[in-house]
């Protein structure tokens, strides 16, 4: 499979309603969300896109999510935390990166995250 392929399956297989349609400063049509936006930009970027490019857009996805637990402090409890790492780090794995050199072995997210 593709390095778009890949992208595009995880993006066709979004779990989370609210996290696909929350609204970004970044894009006006409501029906891309943070995470629709991030797979985007890792496709437009490409297999041999910078890392520090890619790593820009995984930073801008989890600073948008610290924003958004901020706003609602129950919004992402045990569950949400756990699945959002996991996906996160799904996407990255997809988009070539090897996530146990980051996070010091947790989440890829956990570089930035505060949630």
């Amino acid at each position: 499979m593709s390095y778009k392929e890949r992208l595009e399956t995880i993006q066709g297989e979004l779990p989370f309603d609210y996290w696909m349609a929350a609204d970004t400063e970044a894009d006006d049509d409501d029906e891309d969300g943070i995470f629709w936006v991030l797979i985007d930009r890792l496709i437009a970027l490409g297999e041999d896109g910078k890392a520090e490019d890619k790593l820009a857009a995984f930073q801008k996805l989890v600073l948008e999510l610290n924003e958004l637990s901020a706003e609602d402090e129950g919004l992402i409890e045990t569950a949400e935390r756990e699945d959002l790492c996991e996906l996160i780090d799904e996407i990255a794995v997809a988009a070539g990166f090897d996530v146990s050199t980051f996070g010091e072995g947790g989440s890829f997210a956990d570089q930035w995250r505060e949630w």
